[in-house]
């Protein structure tokens, strides 16, 4: 009888007499023997993925374990519709609030999901809701973070998805003034008298980069609710800002409270602020016939 003897060993697939390659790169031989990996990073745009195998060996078979990571890139929703964005809202308080929503939609037969978030760094997440409103906890997301990440961990679920930060305020009324009589302390004003309003971006001591491509608008309105001025302008390298002189003449004001905004941005921070100020008008009388007093 013909008698054959095969022997099957365990080989690296960086020997000499093997040299396994995956799309012409060495694979990484692991601590057990026999066993090697490669990671690889790429951008694919047809299906089927095609992954090339060469070797030097007359004679090699080997088990293939494959695990597929891609990643899906999109821009931030404003509520539940196609349009690409954030909205925010600054409370009278001085609270800023970011809110933006992302329609998650998970193919079957695809797992292990996870968000990953790029945010401005001094946004803080406050929550993550699911299409039920369901809280999620997340990694990062904090002051100082760059990102926000849902953990694949969790068992997402498909739909709308909802997020909410917070950013400080780089308008603050304790840097905001109004000029009268050389000094930057006054909020009531006689007709006849003027006042520049000056104020400052600037966040417990953190000034922006960049200041000059942005701009504060001053927005001021009397005591019917009517806008009464308005001006944009560019803030210094310092944050400061200044306005024009504004007169208050008996015949251009009302007498009474004029209320004003401020608003700044910068894309991803904020400033706003509301405040007010006084014009007073006075009135004197002559009488004609001291008798009828």
């Amino acid at each position: 009888d013909n008698i054959s003897l095969v022997l099957t060993a365990s080989a690296n697939s960086t020997q000499s007499d093997i040299n396994l390659k995956l799309n012409e790169l060495d694979l990484i031989d692991g601590n057990d023997w026999g066993i090697s990996q490669k990671n690889i990073t790429d951008t694919w745009e047809i299906n089927p993925i095609i992954l090339n195998f060469n070797t030097t060996s007359p004679d090699l078979s080997f088990n293939l374990d494959t695990t597929i990571y891609g990643n899906h890139k999109a821009q931030t929703k404003v509520g539940q519709t196609m349009l690409e964005g954030v909205t925010y809202e600054i409370l009278e308080n001085g609270s800023i609030y970011w809110y933006f929503s992302h329609n998650f939609i998970k193919p079957l037969p695809y797992s292990e999901y996870e968000f990953i978030i790029n945010k401005p760094s001094n946004w803080d997440f406050i929550y993550a809701l699911d299409q039920a409103l369901v809280s999620y906890s997340f990694e990062y997301g904090n002051i100082g973070d760059s990102i926000l990440k849902i953990n694949k961990s969790n068992e997402l679920l498909q739909g709308w998805w909802s997020f909410k930060a917070t950013s400080p305020n780089y308008l603050n009324i304790s840097n905001t003034k109004m000029l009268k009589q050389g000094e930057w302390t006054h909020t009531s004003f006689d007709a006849g008298e003027s006042t520049r309003i000056k104020t400052q971006v600037n966040y417990s001591s953190e000034i922006p980069s960049n200041l000059g491509s942005t701009e504060v608008n001053l927005t001021i309105f009397d005591p019917e609710g009517n806008q009464w001025y308005s001006e944009v302008n560019s803030p210094l390298s310092n944050g400061s800002v200044f306005f024009s002189e504004l007169y208050f003449d008996a015949l251009n004001t009302t007498g009474g409270q004029y209320d004003y905004t401020l608003f700044w941005s910068n894309g991803t921070s904020l400033g706003g602020l509301n405040s007010s100020f006084l014009v007073i008008h006075q009135s004197s009388f002559s009488l004609i016939k001291p008798n009828d007093a």
